[in-house]
């Protein structure tokens, strides 16, 4: 079994739950978070990881050893959250009736956890930089990584605070997204949980490989390429039944903003005045990248801005998929209140 866990991982614990009787041999790896890295020092790493993917394709790697080495038992646990020096980040444990199986398999384990998984890792360094690495896998290496469209409403009831209904009216929401950096890309993912059908993307920017370690949607043979056109294919490969839209130019951006309920982007392009992006009914505005300030939701639905900040210890996924959710209630209520706008007063 596969878990990800914001909890304190006790490998005593953990190790009971792979015993059985049939082994006579157990081995584990411990992977620590340790104080440097090609020549930084390290102080602390925060772990993000997109859980759904991560969980399926974990487990599907324990599948594949299990057919690999018969009678093994296995487990495999990778943290998630703001770790310390000498936490323990991942933990790989494996029963198996021989020590040379047990060894492979849990050699296995690990060697494809780290190749293949979405879990990404920011270092904060003792001089108080930070950089965001070990991105090592690619989104096309995912084996079970595709969203059937009839798991979309289920996944949605399961993780999501969403009703039936509420998702259902995002599906006729119309989306701009625009992004400046990989991490705002990012931003993405939880609109593509939530129902949506149709997407305008705009990043005209080509990919470099500094972007791989911040972004799950690209991989290497990709550098180079524009970033709106390779998220297009990507979203396409997992929803095939949404229709997307690239912009190429700017310039188009204007005419876009009349067809759409919601807009998603970067800040420095939302006071940049060249485009009146306040005619949407609601635009979430992300912070520039390597600045702290809130995301902020305003346009028609808002009576004023709205300055959404992230929690202490929230990771960027959970904060992007919270402001999120409310971005998209508040576009679907603004849009069915459409014909009386003057008289909807929205609530945050």
């Amino acid at each position: 079994m596969f878990t990800i866990s914001d909890k304190i991982i006790d490998p005593l614990v953990e190790t009971k739950k792979v015993y059985q009787e049939e082994s006579g041999g157990f081995v584990s790896f411990e992977g620590w978070v340790r104080n440097h890295n090609e020549g930084h020092s390290v102080s602390s790493l925060e772990y993000q990881a997109y859980q759904k993917l991560a969980e399926s394709e974990g487990n599907t790697i324990i599948s594949e050893v299990k057919n690999l080495f018969s009678d093994v038992s296995v487990r495999c646990i990778h943290r998630v959250g703001h770790l310390q020096i000498g936490e323990l980040a991942v933990w790989v444990g494996v029963g198996a009736g021989h020590r040379d199986a047990a060894f492979r398999a849990c050699r296995y384990v690990i060697d494809e956890i780290k190749d293949r998984l979405p879990i990404w890792k920011k270092e904060h360094y003792i001089d108080g930089a930070t950089h965001w690495i070990n991105c090592q896998g690619s989104y096309q290496g995912f084996s079970s990584a595709k969203i059937e469209a009839k798991d979309l409403f289920q996944t949605q009831l399961e993780e999501a605070d969403f009703s039936i209904q509420q998702l259902q009216d995002n599906q006729e929401l119309r989306t701009l997204f625009i992004a400046d950096s990989a991490s705002q890309t990012n931003a993405l993912t939880p609109l593509l949980q939530m129902g949506l059908r149709q997407i305008w993307l705009h990043n005209p920017k080509e990919l470099e490989a500094m972007d791989l370690t911040q972004c799950l949607y690209f991989s290497w043979q990709d550098i180079g390429r524009r970033k709106d056109q390779l998220l297009a294919k990507r979203i396409q490969e997992i929803l095939p039944q949404m229709k997307i839209n690239t912009i190429d130019h700017k310039a188009e951006i204007a005419t876009v903003l009349t067809e759409v309920d919601l807009a998603i982007l970067p800040a420095s392009l939302f006071h940049a005045n060249s485009i009146d992006f306040r005619q949407v009914g609601l635009c979430m505005i992300l912070p520039d990248e390597g600045r702290p300030e809130p995301v902020q939701l305003l346009g028609k639905a808002t009576q004023e801005p709205v300055a959404i900040p992230k929690e202490d210890n929230e990771s960027l996924a959970s904060f992007y998929e919270r402001v999120t959710k409310k971005a998209l209630h508040l576009s679907s209520l603004f849009r069915s209140h459409s014909s009386v706008a003057e008289s909807f007063q929205p609530s945050i």
